[in-house]
This record gives structure tokens, sequence and C-alpha cells, in this order.
């Protein structure tokens, strides 16, 4: 399987959006590799950017010295921008047809399409209300910034379809191209 080459922008410009509103973009802008800043700054949502400016992008965040909790509150309001719009249509599907999370883990591998061209995922059931989800081919699954924020991902989309879902990383799954997370829900 081809490792990942491109990256949908609309995770960048909702990722930069909100590091202006919280105030750091000076900070991020700082530390953004000047060989993309032409590419990633100026880039408007829904076009396909090479992986590297995604990797310069997440780098410059993660570079920023954010705490955990400043982390997570940017990845949440990130992924709640991303998850009305790209799936607001499986939203209102899964809100008036009473489908549970297998129905969006089914899809999981398109889901990650609309984000990425190359890699794969797979999701292997475990339990009833479990399962173990892993990506394979992804560079940025390096970058912790990245990891917290597909976790946060995750549980915007399985949001969708129940109560509550909880994402942990697997470590043991988890290399500079590779995660593991396991999914579990309410």
């Amino acid at each position: 399987m081809p490792a990942v080459s491109k990256c949908r922008s609309t995770l960048l410009v909702s990722s930069i959006r909100a590091i202006r509103e919280r105030g750091h973009f000076d900070a991020y802008d700082a530390r953004l590799d000047p060989a993309f800043r032409d590419v990633v700054i100026p880039c408007i949502a829904g076009v396909w950017l090479p992986v590297e400016a995604a990797i310069a992008h997440y780098r410059a965040i993660d570079a920023v010295g954010l705490t955990a909790r400043e982390q997570a509150s940017l990845a949440e309001v990130v992924t709640e921008r991303i998850g009305a719009s790209v799936f607001s249509t499986v939203a209102t599907l899964a809100k008036t047809s009473g489908v549970t999370p297998w129905t969006g883990l089914r899809h999981f591998q398109r889901f990650f399409e609309r984000f990425f061209v190359g890699g794969g995922c797979s999701v292997i059931k475990v339990g009833p209300k479990d399962a173990r989800i892993e990506v394979v081919g992804l560079p940025l699954a390096e970058i912790p910034y990245f990891v917290l924020g597909y976790c946060s991902l995750i549980e915007t989309i399985g949001a969708l379809f129940c109560n509550r879902l909880y994402v942990t990383t697997i470590p043991s799954l988890v290399t500079s191209t590779t995660l593991g997370f396991r999914a579990a829900w309410a």
C-alpha cells in the first residue's frame, strides 16, 4: 500500500483558523518551515496539498509548546468544525435512523479517503461496543499533536452514532507511519 502522499487542505485551514482565534498564530508562523509558508498559510479549504505541507503544519503546531489542555481544546475546535461541514449529511442520517457506531465504522476507510490520498485503515471488532482502528502509511503519525487531533476527530465522528465514543491510542501500534486506537462507546 502506498504511503499517504496528499492531505486535504480543510484540515489545515480549520487548524490555522483556530490557532489565530486562540492567539497562537505568531508562535506557529515562527515555527512553520519557511519552505511551506507560501503553500500552507494562504491555502483554501477543499484542495489537496502534498503531505509534506501537512507535516510542516503539524510540526509547527507541536513546536509551539501548548499545554496538553490547550492542544486538546484546539483539536476539539478543529474537529467540531470539520465534523459540522464534512459529516453533516452522515449526522442527519445517523440521528434519524437509529444506527450504531458500527454503521459509521464500516465506512471509516471512506472517511479516511476524504482527508488523505494513500495509506489506509482497518477497523476490527473486539467486543460489542469496542473496536480497534489501525491506520497505516500515514507519516503524520510521528507528530504528537496530530495523533491527539486524530483521536478527537474519531470521537467527533463517533458521537454522530452514540451518546459518547471514547478513543485512546494503543502505544504498541504507534510508529512513525502507523496509528492504533481503541474505541469504546456507551
